[in-house]
């Protein structure tokens, strides 16, 4: 079959984590806004690095995204 490619990479994570909307952001306990990758990068789309394990992933609100407390 065809890779998993960075979008689908996220839809495995929504599918089985969920919506980050429904999870306390990692850093501030707000509401999450967004998946983001914290743990090892198996494969790169277009400079965008990318897990297909769905336990990569954390929840971050849309401030701590914006700010960079993703590392």
């Amino acid at each position: 079959g065809d890779a998993i490619r960075y979008g689908g990479a996220l839809h495995r994570v929504r599918r089985a984590r969920g919506s980050a909307k429904d999870v306390e952001c990692r850093d501030c306990e707000a509401p999450g806004f967004r998946w983001v990758l914290v743990g090892p990068a198996t494969h790169e789309e277009d400079g965008k690095p990318y897990s297909l394990d769905p336990e990569a992933y954390v929840a971050l609100c849309a401030r701590c995204h914006r700010i960079g407390n993703n590392a």
